[in-house]
């Protein structure tokens, strides 16, 4: 309660003073006490009979006292309101006091004292609170990113040679078949990583989208084949099926994308032990829908509203379905992100219907990009390009060797960053591909000197440095970027995703492997029977992608891959669901 300075009358000033209910001094200008309240006395260092007529030094510790009388005069002189905190050790403990200064007439104020013992040890505590949670978050952070980085280094090596592999046209079927459950399967163990990643990200508000432009019929492809594969070493049925015909190219996060797909479908696949599969997708207008239906266990209806919080998990019985229980919290969250929605129907031991309407723009800017991926890079036209490899990691090191080598790059190899500066200095590379984190000297550190070495008025001399690292924050990307790196990829990468970021630093162009079209006689195409190929299009014109790539399967085991090249071939266009240019293929030997 505030005193109204325009108070004339003594009688009401006292009236008011003596029934406020803290500890009230009236004083002078120079802070000598005039009166008291009577009920104040515990907390102060003085008899209360000795206070009339004593200054708040002689009360006080001196300090306080002085700081308090100094206050007492800027109040009378300005007419405004002023606070002083301060503590007195008393035999209770420390004890914080705020003293509210207020201008009353002329020549006196008023100090209104107040305890805040509770409100400051309150705000300590919370303070502490908050301290600790810094530092157990801190120690959180640093945990995942350990993590994260032991993981990725590994799952590299896996995904990168799974890669590899599957470019080797020797391999039998059953050899193709184990590279693709051996890649199956580390993807699934990426996306797990990725949930627990991501979930630190949603709580702490660092969730990014990294819009850029999606082979939406390869993306697709790449989906059924996991799963296809999954499910068939369960011995249930999956289908896809493609409700409208879909665009070649979209705008949207791959990657998040990938993992909501894989986060429904795994769970489809995973919870149902008979029965089926079925992956539905269409686009109406500008909304895309995914729709992941399987005849499993189902889940309860009491669960149906928690199932996307965090680390819960549906129960079927009393006992717990197997899993961490992130994947549908983080996809409802990258959903709604996207600015799409999710939706769930379910009946207990019937089945679960997942659903979620996405927005993606659909894009033109797709050949080239998909070349990339539906095709094999042979080789680039121009002169020969050097790039430095710099990793402490020789497998990372021995994935980028197999990959770059054959087409024709001149490759350099250092271990750490210190060596590499050297080596940099000694080859004038056009590309270095640089990992963050190396003994004796790290990647930033590494790149910051590289840069200082170059010559800043020449902007054509600077080499191009992308990050290629297993440290998967927004905060890696972003210090990389800032001590000079042009750009950033995360370990394990599709070999695609290197090559479109090569081509583009370096203004290369691909070249890329012969067709293998009717009438070029170097690649002496071998046909099947003519029943084989009058089948093959009969289910071309059906649209039966799946029983064609069994049939192509099935090929390729005979007289040794006698009909590789023509398989192979139509692999490539089966792949992208090109069924017009299979069809006008198929003709030429009809």
């Amino acid at each position: 309660m505030l005193i109204n300075k325009n108070y004339r009358k003594k009688s009401e000033l006292e009236t008011i003073f003596h029934t406020l209910p803290d500890l009230y001094f009236r004083v002078d200008i120079e802070g000598t006490i005039l009166d008291y309240q009577a009920n104040i006395i515990a907390d102060l260092y003085v008899p209360p009979e000795e206070l009339l007529n004593k200054r708040f030094q002689e009360i006080l510790p001196p300090e306080v006292g002085q700081k308090i009388s100094q206050t007492i005069r800027e109040v009378h002189k300005t007419g405004n309101l002023m606070s002083v905190e301060y503590a007195l050790p008393l035999e209770k403990g420390v004890q914080y006091f705020e003293a509210r200064i207020l201008s009353l007439l002329t020549d006196q104020v008023a100090v209104i004292v107040r305890n805040i013992t509770d409100s400051k040890q309150a705000e300590q505590a919370l303070k502490e609170s908050k301290e600790t949670a810094e530092i157990a978050n801190q120690a959180k952070n640093t945990f995942l990113a350990n993590m994260s980085h032991e993981l990725r280094t590994p799952l590299n090596g896996i995904l990168g040679y799974a890669q590899l592999l599957k470019q080797d046209r020797t391999l039998t079927a059953k050899q193709r078949e184990f590279v693709l459950i051996m890649e199956s399967s580390g993807e699934h163990l990426l996306t797990l990583l990725n949930d627990i990643l991501d979930i630190s990200k949603i709580d702490a508000g660092r969730m990014e989208l990294e819009i850029n432009e999606i082979n939406f019929a390869h993306f697709i492809k790449t989906i059924t084949d996991i799963f296809q594969i999954q499910a068939q070493q369960k011995g249930i049925l999956f289908t896809y099926e493609q409700e409208t015909p879909l665009p070649d190219m979209v705008h949207g996060d791959e990657k998040r994308l990938r993992q909501i797909l894989i986060n429904l479908l795994g769970n489809a696949v995973k919870f149902t032990t008979e029965g089926s599969v079925a992956f539905k997708v269409g686009q109406y207008q500008d909304m895309f829908r995914f729709e992941v239906q399987d005849t499993g266990t189902g889940i309860n209806k009491d669960e149906l509203q928690t199932i996307f919080a965090p680390f819960q998990q549906a129960t079927i019985g009393k006992s717990f379905i197997d899993g961490i229980g992130l994947g549908l919290a983080i996809t409802k969250n990258l959903v709604t992100m996207m600015d799409g929605t999710i939706h769930v129907t379910s009946e207990l031991g019937v089945g679960s219907q997942f659903w979620i309407e996405i927005p993606l723009p659909v894009s033109e800017n797709w050949a080239e990009f998909a070349l990339l991926e539906q095709t094999t890079v042979m080789g680039y036209e121009g002169s020969v390009r050097k790039v430095l490899i710099i990793d402490d990691k020789w497998e990372n090191r021995l994935i980028l060797d197999n990959i770059l080598t054959p087409l024709g790059f001149e490759l350099h190899e250092a271990f750490d960053g210190q060596e590499g500066i050297i080596k940099a200095q000694e080859t004038h590379p056009d590309l270095i591909l640089m990992d963050l984190v190396m003994p004796v000297m790290d990647g930033y550190e590494a790149t910051k000197k590289l840069r200082e070495l170059e010559d800043t008025d020449s902007a054509s001399n600077k080499v191009i440095i992308i990050a290629v690292s297993a440290s998967a924050f927004d905060e890696d990307r972003q210090q990389s970027l800032a001590v000079g790196c042009n750009d950033f990829i995360t370990k394990p990468y599709p070999v695609e995703i290197l090559l479109k970021k090569i081509q583009e630093y370096l203004q290369i162009s691909w070249i890329y492997e012969e067709s293998g079209e009717i009438g070029d006689a170097d690649n002496k195409i071998t046909p099947p029977p003519p029943e084989t190929i009058d089948m093959l299009f009969n289910l071309v014109i059906r649209g039966k992608i799946r029983d064609v790539r069994k049939q192509l399967t099935e090929l390729s085991l005979l007289d040794e891959g006698r009909y590789h090249l023509f398989v192979d071939k139509i692999a490539k266009l089966a792949k992208s669901y090109k069924l017009k240019e299979i069809r006008h293929f198929l003709n030429q030997y009809r």
